[in-house]
């Protein structure tokens, strides 16, 4: 697909393919970065909010699982307390 902009551009411009289609690719990861940028806002705070509500959900889900003789086995083996620490600490802990 770049390749064919490329050649389209430069049809119409005169610049070789080769240039023509560095600038397509400029473009295209131009247009991918401003977009990222623009929606950072709103990822993070989506991100944000999900990590205050997450361990509280967690409690829940555990609560609800703990109320069966099956739950409260499967309760015993999973471990709730990596899920309700801060979403920092389970990124550094993520990428150590």
């Amino acid at each position: 697909m770049p390749a064919s902009a490329a050649d389209r551009v430069s049809g119409l411009t005169g610049i070789p393919v080769g240039g023509t289609l560095a600038l397509v690719v400029r473009l295209v990861l131009g247009f991918f970065a401003g977009m990222g940028w623009f929606f950072s806002q709103a990822t993070a705070s989506q991100i944000d909010q999900l990590s205050r509500q997450l361990p509280t959900a967690a409690a829940k889900v555990g609560s609800i699982v703990g109320q069966s003789s099956v739950g409260k086995i499967l309760m015993e083996h999973i471990c709730f307390t990596r899920i309700k620490q801060p979403s920092i600490t389970m990124l550094e802990t993520f990428l150590e």
